[in-house]
């Protein structure tokens, strides 16, 4: 929603990356901007399904009744802390150890540091608001 707060006329997103839901593309934006976008010759070969629908709905329902920390597997991945990232990191390199495959693990946050930057949350994903 940044890109509408910043005005723009049309933001395109995928449903799977950005919410956790099915693929499907996902257009917010101006009414007009919109409207005339459905009414494009092309619309008629993007339309979801209503299996798409529907589980678009309840993805969004979910996010509606506040209960996406708890129950949408992408969002409580983002939230995970880098202790039990590395912890998982490092039980699967023991794993692959047993089969002759040696690795060595570096955290979002250690390459990002190495980088020179720095990690937070999407506002939007934010708890506190």
């Amino acid at each position: 929603m940044q890109g509408v707060h910043d005005s723009a006329d049309l933001v395109l997103a995928s449903g799977d990356k950005i919410i956790g839901g099915p693929q499907a593309g996902i257009v917010v934006g101006k009414k007009a901007c919109v409207q005339r976008l459905s009414r494009h010759v092309l619309a008629r070969t993007c339309r979801p399904g209503k299996l798409t629908l529907s589980a678009l709905e309840a993805t969004l329902a979910v996010y509606l009744a506040g209960r996406a920390w708890e129950e949408m597997p992408t969002v409580r991945m983002l939230n995970t802390s880098e202790q039990e990232l590395s912890e998982r990191a490092n039980a699967n390199r023991k794993g692959y150890f047993r089969y002759g495959i040696e690795g060595r693990y570096f955290s979002r946050y250690d390459r990002m540091r190495r980088c020179g930057l720095t990690w937070s949350s999407p506002s939007h994903l934010d708890r506190s608001s």
